[in-house]
């Protein structure tokens, strides 16, 4: 048996504040759904009754993100001739916005803070923080925000300038919201995992280069997010070529790095829990950062990044004791013990799986992963739909920088199909989802979210209907299809 290394410290798996490109997927989606509309405004729990009667009745005319933060803006001059009333939401780490047809509307919680309603739909909102005002709150609080990759308007020359200059380490300032907007501890250990940068170094130690990678790699894996609904850093073409193609992250919550297969180190940093590979990681020799006191890993069942079984198996530290105790009578082993019994006598019996050369289970031809992956191709965001638009985001300005926002992604993944990805893998609902609930019936049956209103989204079932092509490739027109059939009918 393998035994444990030993740690002063074990990670608690809270929840985590929902992350910025979930927030973005808020905003987008409402904005398809919510804006134009009137609505009848009331605050069921009463913790928002004097914003309610601001907005009752009053149109909504725009839903915008900024980070980890969402406004959504009611009337104004050009509306109603009056100024307008701008709502600020902060998810928090539980926060909602539902969105439901209105004869399958459920009734508000004690947690709803805002109930929107016109004769089609109605919406609950419920978060950590909903407060109201005018234009002058929205810039008050854009004011003390940093750069966010996933708007148009962010500046990375802006931010390059005040990192250059800052004494803090590269990963305090990835959490600081005043510098990077929407990123949050998963995002951190992997922007910085891909950069080669280790978190410890000092701001003002980055080269140009160097923060020009990390930049990258933050808008790169924030688009990534947007789209496909969960946060998947792992490219699908290494995953493949290190022969883990159900790999999902690098490091974060991992004992051995993804890449080159050495011990990640994991310390606090500000409250929270670093990592790193001193390996793809390590400290510039010249730095004048402190050298953390490294701990091993002990990995743990994440609830802000759920994992499959089958990616909990090759880690069973992982696993409940139900699963062990599971997978252990599936082997014929005994499963009597403490976790720490089970957790080795597992290990002592794990045989190589052909594919990947990973740990197999109960006499199948591959590994639990490889099922997965080969099923659902959904794993390491290896699904071909909409992956050209993840690519473009390099320098693409002239001076070095990777251009941010969205443009280019015209699907996203929808919520209900973003969830349905996650029960196919064995995963609970995670919290990336948890600020987008569309449960019309156009969320339950769309799988992917058409942002830009000039397409007809397609159901799973309408897919599956395949139309006749034509010689040059091409589907035929509506009336050539039908002279078609009259044809055959007459022959």
């Amino acid at each position: 048996p393998l035994p444990l290394p030993p740690t002063p410290f074990r990670p608690v798996a809270r929840p985590a504040m929902v992350e910025g490109h979930s927030v973005h997927r808020v905003a987008r989606a409402h904005s398809k759904r919510l804006v134009g509309r009137y609505f009848r405004a009331t605050s069921p729990n009463g913790r928002f009754v004097k914003g309610a009667e601001l907005i009752n009745g009053r149109k909504m005319t725009k839903v915008e993100a900024v980070g980890k933060n969402l406004f959504a803006f009611f009337g104004g001059e050009s509306v109603d001739q009056q100024p307008a009333t701008i709502v600020h939401v902060h998810f928090g780490m539980s926060g909602r916005w539902a969105v439901f047809d209105r004869n399958k509307a459920p009734d508000p919680t004690p947690t709803t803070r805002l109930r929107l309603e016109d004769n089609n739909i109605i919406s609950h909102l419920s978060a950590m923080t909903v407060d109201h005002g005018t234009i002058d709150l929205y810039n008050e609080k854009r004011m003390k925000l940093g750069q966010d990759g996933l708007r148009d308007d962010a500046d990375p020359h802006l931010l390059w300038e005040r990192v250059s200059k800052a004494r803090k380490s590269i990963g305090k300032l990835l959490m600081d919201q005043a510098y990077f907007a929407g990123v949050g501890n998963i995002f951190r250990a992997e922007i910085l995992f891909k950069s080669g940068i280790h978190p410890e170094i000092l701001g003002n130690e980055l080269s140009r280069g160097e923060f020009g990678r990390i930049w990258h790699h933050t808008v790169h894996l924030l688009r990534r997010a947007f789209h496909k609904g969960s946060i998947l850093t792992v490219d699908p073409e290494e995953a493949a070529s290190l022969g883990k193609p159900g790999m999902r992250r690098y490091i974060y919550n991992q004992r051995k790095c993804g890449r080159c297969g050495g011990n990640v180190r994991s310390w606090q940093m500000a409250a929270r829990t670093c990592y790193a590979c001193p390996k793809c990681q390590p400290m510039k020799r010249d730095s004048s950062a402190k050298v953390p006191s490294y701990d091993e890993v002990r990995v743990f069942q994440s609830h802000c990044a759920r994992e499959s079984l089958g990616e909990r198996l090759r880690q069973p530290e992982k696993l409940k004791v139900s699963e062990l105790r599971e997978e252990l009578r599936r082997r014929g082993l005994p499963v009597s013990g403490k976790k720490a019994t089970l957790v080795s006598r597992l290990r002592s019996s794990k045989w190589q799986c052909p594919s990947c050369s990973f740990m197999n289970i109960h006499s199948a031809l591959v590994c639990i992963m490889c099922a997965e992956a080969a099923a659902t191709g959904i794993l390491s965001g290896s699904s071909s739909k909409g992956n050209s638009m993840l690519t473009g985001v390099g320098p693409s300005n002239g001076v070095g920088f990777a251009k941010p926002g969205i443009q280019g992604i015209g699907l996203i993944r929808s919520a209900a199909a973003a969830s349905s990805d996650k029960k196919k893998v064995g995963e609970k609902l995670n919290v990336e989802h948890v600020a987008d609930l569309d449960l019309t019936l156009q969320g339950q049956t769309v799988d992917w979210t058409d942002l830009e209103g000039d397409r007809k989204p397609k159901s799973a079932r309408s897919r599956r209907k395949s139309l006749p092509i034509s010689a040059n490739g091409k589907t035929p027109k509506k009336s050539t299809r039908k002279r078609r059939r009259y044809s055959r009918k007459r022959e």
